[in-house]
């Protein structure tokens, strides 16, 4: 490796060193240790893929690899110049030592050694190794030779080629919990660590599983039904002889609730995978930890080659050969027809119910997949009736069939417009229904208006709550969720009032591990809010300003016992979701603030007409935005 340049040690205080020389001596030390330990790093990476037993390090060599049948003694050197034979003579001298000791049986294996260099050999060393009396069971291992067996680590020219090179392997080990870069440094830490006499020295298979911090967990289950659930008209059984169905619906259909209340009576054990909030690259890679968890045993996980995305899907797929696999796959329509082929191809042997809105290439899916998409048909007018009822908002026969025309008969739909009939109109389900088509003419779908009244009618406190939750791409814990609360000025207790008012809306949606997230259907509307501050607190900003702030809640709960710190943001395969928080990079549209109303962002576009949102037949209500009469702002 080249000296460094006197220049390079100028200005540190603003004066050159003393000692040169002996700060180039120095710095090629460290050098030439970081080089050994991280190769012995890269040997840590490839453990599994060799059948390694163990990894010891500075014992009779720098590095010795105990496989199957041999034993691998690995010296590591570092030169600026090419090397020489008196570079080696030494090891190679001293290797009769160990032959002995293999030949006497007090070692098992066949011992080889290898010289790993950054340089390749100088022209007497290359005569030396191409003579004929040059040992067969050594070897010189130069970045411009071929390793002598194929899950050796390279050589590498220098340490930026050896990080990057390490950087590319951790990448692929399956399920780790680490950014590939901090799983670097780690192992080479671990090294030095062991260098000094911890753990004899040595590095086994159960070590090495834990250094990578593989975590392989089921972490997502079906959603919590909100409601008793009540049967669509037609409905579709959740499991059939057919390999792949797609299930399509509007959001508020259902889909999600549907297949959750199936899964209940189910005899077969089913995966729930929700792809909202993932990359569509990463959805293969989730999925496969999803099965891993449910299906794998802990030999079978560490067995998985290091790989990622499909390939890692197929792997897991081998262990499950005869092993009866069923998956309901949730929001499919943010993925491409051609990568829900690729999942499906990878799993040939299990069986997929594909959950989605319907997209504009759905045929296109259809026929990648051979199969005819169905559809959830929403409520018939026998369960519009009964929901009304129950909501203390009843209807004849005609309002009945008009609601249905205004909501298509989606349930979520269907129970927010019983219960603004019941709290808004006066137990009126046929006023509501006029007043929802005077006003369709300003918004594009009575659903919009439905939802846009209810929320209006919400009080601050679950205003606020929705919003928040709708800052987040991921699921939230309640302690995440009181975190935001705060932030905001909004406390634990009006944060609680604010969930069950959502819940009881069906706006909201609870998994199993008590993880809670906003119905895809309000998320945009809530989004456009602007938290009211309570009288009781302080004003605060408005979240999504301190994106920042959002993300050191990340690590603050991790289910591995690790400390929290903001460098636990940038490992999206931690247990079990990291980060925790994903803010929405842009919202749908920038709301626009209305100066009649204090300031407060209106979640209408502002090139649209809104009407005043006081209700018909109420003498005296002023308008929520300008405190005047019923009327039509631009």
């Amino acid at each position: 490796m080249p000296e460094i340049p006197e220049s390079f040690h100028a200005d540190v205080h603003d004066d050159t060193v003393i000692d040169a020389d002996q700060l180039v001596r120095i710095t090629s030390l460290h050098r030439g240790f970081l080089y050994q330990h991280l190769y012995a790093a890269a040997c840590l990476l490839r453990f599994t893929a060799a059948g390694m037993n163990r990894l010891l390090v500075e014992r009779d060599e720098d590095l010795e690899a105990v496989l199957p049948g041999r034993h691998l003694y690995l010296q590591v050197k570092t030169r600026s110049r090419p090397l020489r034979w008196g570079d080696v003579s030494g090891a190679v001298d001293g290797f009769a030592a160990v032959r002995a000791r293999h030949s006497e049986g007090k070692r098992a294996g066949q011992p080889q050694l290898v010289i790993v260099a950054n340089v390749p050999p100088g022209p007497q060393l290359a005569t030396k190794t191409e003579a004929a009396d040059w040992p067969g069971d050594v070897t010189v291992l130069t970045p411009q030779a071929a390793a002598p067996e194929e899950w050796l680590p390279p050589a590498w020219r220098d340490l930026e080629e050896g990080i990057a090179w390490c950087t590319r392997e951790a990448a692929q080990v399956p399920f780790s919990s680490l950014a590939p870069l901090t799983l670097v440094w780690k192992l080479a830490a671990r090294v030095v660590y062991a260098c000094t006499g911890h753990g004899d020295q040595a590095f086994t298979a159960d070590t090495v599983e834990d250094l990578h911090e593989q975590f392989v967990k089921e972490l997502q289950a079906f959603p919590v039904l909100a409601h008793d659930y009540l049967p669509q008209a037609d409905e579709p059984e959740l499991l059939t002889d057919d390999r792949v169905r797609l299930i399509t619906g509007f959001s508020g259909a259902g889909k999600t609730a549907w297949a959750a209340h199936a899964a209940q009576h189910c005899p077969e054990p089913l995966t729930y995978f929700d792809t909202a909030a993932l990359a569509a690259d990463a959805v293969a890679g989730g999925l496969a930890r999803e099965l891993a968890g449910r299906y794998l045993d802990a030999e079978q996980r560490t067995a998985l080659p290091h790989a990622s995305g499909l390939d890692l899907l197929r792997a897991v797929h081998q262990h499950l050969t005869g092993t009866p696999v069923a998956v309901v796959l949730d929001n499919v329509h943010r993925l491409s027809a051609a990568e829900l082929r690729q999942i499906t191809q990878a799993l040939p042997t299990a069986r997929f119910v594909l959950l989605g809105q319907p997209r504009p290439d759905q045929t296109t899916l259809t026929a990648y997949l051979s199969i005819t998409g169905e559809s959830l048909n929403g409520w018939n007018a026998d369960r519009v009736a009964q929901v009304l009822a129950d909501a203390g908002a009843p209807a004849d026969a005609a309002t009945v069939t008009r609601l249905m025309t205004l909501t298509g008969g989606l349930p979520l739909y269907v129970r927010n417009a019983a219960l603004l009939a019941k709290n808004h109109y006066a137990h009126d389900t046929a006023r509501m229904c006029q007043a929802l088509a005077d006003r369709q003419h300003i918004a594009p779908t009575a659903q919009d208006l439905i939802l846009e009244e209810i929320f209006e009618g919400l009080a601050p406190q679950a205003q606020t709550t929705a919003s928040l939750l709708a800052l987040a791409e991921v699921p939230l814990t309640e302690n995440e969720l009181s975190r935001l609360a705060r932030d905001v000025g909004l406390g634990p207790r009006d944060c609680a009032r604010g969930l069950r008012t959502l819940a009881g809306l069906g706006n909201l949606q609870r998994t199993g591990d008590g993880l809670t997230t906003l119905h895809d259907a309000t998320r945009a509307l809530s989004a456009d809010y602007t938290p009211h501050h309570t009288h009781t607190a302080p004003a605060r900003p408005r979240p999504q300003r301190h994106p920042l702030r959002l993300f050191d809640y990340a690590g603050a709960s991790g289910p591995l016992g690790t400390p929290a710190g903001p460098h636990r943001a940038d490992r999206p395969t931690a247990a079990p979701r990291q980060p925790r928080l994903l803010l929405r990079p842009a919202l749908r549209r920038r709301p626009q603030a209305d100066p009649a109303d204090g300031g407060r962002r209106s979640h209408r576009p502002a090139h649209r007409p809104f009407r005043c949102s006081q209700r018909p037949g109420h003498p005296g209500t002023r308008c929520r935005r300008c405190s005047g009469p019923q009327t039509v702002h631009q």
